[in-house]
């Protein structure tokens, strides 16, 4: 949200100025009151408003100029209302991509403690004993916990319906970070013609809706299994939502208890990073490096 302040007082200003990762672009989203021919400070029904320069403005403290124009119905009389001024307007530095992923796993682990908060043992708690905040805006709520938007609700909604949403908000980032890893992983693992590599987001995230799963995993298998054989490697690459880690379970043997051993040890097994992507890498060269010491054959 980039920060706006008008520098003349003729028009009360209000708005929200929509940013991406790079400059600010199109579309002040302004809410004008003007002094009707009434006397009464008014918001005219129907609003245009263009900004000079229009296109964008580069970060940092900028001036502009706006003009806004409507129309206003009043007891069945239309009035034409325009108004100008000048303005300022503070764009923040573009964030990473990086930097954004790292913002919505905080996002996350908030929506897993408001989703935690009115679920189980705690179904019939108060929104306060949960610590979730509403902030409304005309028929829209944004819905608030430890200071994090967890959720935007529209019109009236029962704790179900929130706490459905919540859910639909962890399976949609589930997706999205499920996505970058399975790219890095199919690139980056070397297996041979005899083995694949398996992931279905889908399977795991249903589990969200009963359990309130944190996690999904990545496999990789032999295409023909055989429990019996003393040199089949298996592996399992278990990764959290809301966290940028994961486990390695990877082991060559045979399949039965004890016959068996794991190929990735001394701590290597729990890598940790910064983002889900980051993560993925770590996980490929893991894998890779333990795989070839201990070998397919």
């Amino acid at each position: 949200m980039c920060e706006v302040e008008p520098i003349l007082d003729s028009a009360m200003l209000s708005w929200r100025l929509p940013c991406h990762s790079g400059p600010c672009f199109g579309g002040l989203n302004l809410n004008l009151p003007f002094t009707s021919p009434f006397g009464t400070r008014t918001s005219p029904a129907l609003l245009t408003c263009n900004l000079q320069p229009p296109a964008s403005v580069d970060r940092g403290w900028k001036t502009g100029h706006y003009s806004a124009s409507g129309t206003l119905n009043r007891r069945g009389r239309w009035f034409q209302l325009h108004t100008t001024g000048n303005l300022k307007m503070n764009v923040p530095a573009p964030i990473t991509e990086k930097e954004a992923d790292m913002i919505g796993l905080s996002s996350m682990q908030a929506t897993y403690a408001a989703l935690e908060a009115i679920c189980g043992d705690h179904f019939h708690d108060s929104y306060e004993k949960a610590r979730i905040v509403f902030n409304k805006d005309g028929r829209f709520t944004t819905v608030m916990r430890d200071g994090q938007c967890v959720a935007h609700m529209a019109g009236r909604f029962s704790k179900q319906e929130l706490r459905d949403a919540l859910k639909g908000n962890i399976k949609d980032h589930g997706r999205y970070v499920a996505g970058k890893i399975k790219s890095i992983l199919e690139q980056k693992l070397v297996l041979p013609d005899t083995y694949l590599f398996r992931m279905d987001i889908e399977d795991d995230l249903r589990w969200v809706d009963s359990i309130r799963s944190r996690q999904f995993s990545a496999w990789v298998v032999p295409k023909v299994p055989d429990n019996d054989d003393p040199k089949q490697v298996r592996a399992e690459f278990r990764f959290w939502i809301a966290e940028a880690r994961a486990i390695i379970f990877a082991d060559k043997g045979k399949a039965w208890a004890w016959q068996h051993k794991a190929i990735v040890t001394d701590g290597l097994q729990h890598p940790k990073a910064d983002t889900h992507e980051e993560l993925a890498h770590l996980v490929a060269d893991t894998f890779n490096k333990a795989v070839e010491h201990a070998g397919w054959d």
